[in-house]
């Protein structure tokens, strides 16, 4: 096969690859605007006197899910773009705003997600506007954007308490020791401390790293900027010394193959 006729098929593969991957953003817009018609068709119908039963017979989904639809109809149209930069939540992705709906409802309860979606809808009310006008569309989009997040963090399952376990049986007392020394009693403020190791503190520091990246999406009024100054200071000495061990590991492996 000739090199004209290689650069033929790469250049006809490369051009396949875009056109696929256009019509995949296509595809991705269509069907957002396709569940914002039905969180809206499905409010109307509902308001018209169609109970979710009804609705979720007739539309072959269950009753609690038309429920998401409706709860996800007062959500504003620019939670969308938050829903591309949040984390999988236990592997799974929310790809529509009635998937994160009902994930924050089976974690922590229809009363739970409303009470965000009604905070946030009051502070787009109070933004100021003048004669009537629309609210500035950058503040409302961060005020959304600030509710995903929440309903995110609502949508993890909260962690069983462990019940305490019962204490350790006393050690017998060391017949050498001496009956009432305190020597070897194995008392509580002679144990050795519990340490943390930092196999466990870097994974906890990687995880509130991309918690608070996350969190930059929404409203970051309330951080002064002395902690952001005081987080750059340490963000970036520490990132250039994890390069550098990382570097020098690599070197090591590549000395020893």
């Amino acid at each position: 096969m000739s090199s004209n006729t290689m650069l033929t098929a790469a250049v006809a593969a490369i051009r396949d690859a875009l056109a696929t991957e256009a019509a995949l953003e296509d595809a991705r817009r269509d069907m957002r605007s396709a569940w914002v018609k039905a969180y809206t068709a499905t409010r109307t119908a509902q308001d018209a006197g169609q109970s979710q039963a009804d609705i979720g017979k007739a539309a072959k989904v269950s009753a609690a899910t038309v429920g998401d639809y409706l709860t996800a109809s007062g959500i504003h149209a620019s939670a969308w773009d938050v829903l591309d930069i949040l984390p999988a939540r236990q592997g799974v992705r929310f790809t529509t705003v009635h998937s994160l709906v009902a994930g924050a409802r089976k974690a922590s309860g229809t009363p739970a997600v409303r009470e965000i979606i009604a905070d946030a809808s009051a502070k787009v009310r109070d933004i100021p506007r003048e004669d009537g006008a629309t609210p500035d569309p950058e503040r409302v989009a961060k005020v959304w954007a600030a509710a995903v997040r929440k309903l995110w963090e609502a949508s993890a399952k909260p962690k069983a308490v462990a019940p305490p376990a019962d204490p350790p049986a006393a050690l017998p007392a060391d017949p050498g020791s001496g009956e009432g020394s305190g020597e070897g009693s194995g008392s509580g403020k002679d144990a050795a401390p519990v340490t943390d190791s930092l196999h466990n503190r870097v994974l906890r520091l990687a995880a509130e790293c991309g918690a608070i990246r996350l969190a930059l999406t929404g409203d970051t009024s309330g951080v002064a900027r002395s902690a952001w100054v005081a987080l750059l200071r340490e963000s970036r000495p520490l990132s250039h010394d994890v390069a550098a061990m990382l570097d020098a590991t690599q070197e090591a492996d590549k000395a020893t193959a």
